[in-house]
């Protein structure tokens, strides 16, 4: 598996996986993880974003897949919990679709699904 991911946290912990956004890395929850020290804290970089900033393509079903295998290689008998914000939720929302009772519980915060028309014209030349 090519995915990037830090480890944090208690590893008797249940897991706790943050899921960033768009343009930036998993550095945008440096401040939320000592909060949640007592999880099993999985920080995954997303296709496209820093260490795999090589990679050209970008897919919300890919990067859910393989959050979805990292999960279940970690699992043991934990319960699994997901954050994710923006594209990050997007992504969350993919994993809950494939793996309905898989994941225990979900914070979703910004995750448009329907693409706003008077954006269309400033980010469709991105």
């Amino acid at each position: 598996m090519a995915l990037h991911y830090k480890e944090a946290g208690d590893s008797n912990g249940e897991l706790l996986l943050f899921i960033h956004g768009g343009g930036v890395d998993g550095w945008m929850w440096d401040q939320q993880i000592p909060k949640f020290s007592n999880y099993h804290i999985h920080v995954p970089t997303l296709q496209g974003h820093g260490e795999r900033s090589d990679k050209t393509s970008f897919s919300i079903h890919q990067n859910a897949v393989e959050l979805l295998e990292l999960l279940e290689e970690k699992q043991g008998s934990k319960r699994i919990h997901i954050v994710g914000f923006s594209i990050g939720a997007q992504i969350g929302l993919e994993m809950i679709r494939l793996a309905p009772n898989f994941i225990h519980s979900a914070m979703i915060n910004s995750a448009l699904l329907t693409p706003m028309k008077f954006a269309v014209p400033f980010v469709k030349p991105m």
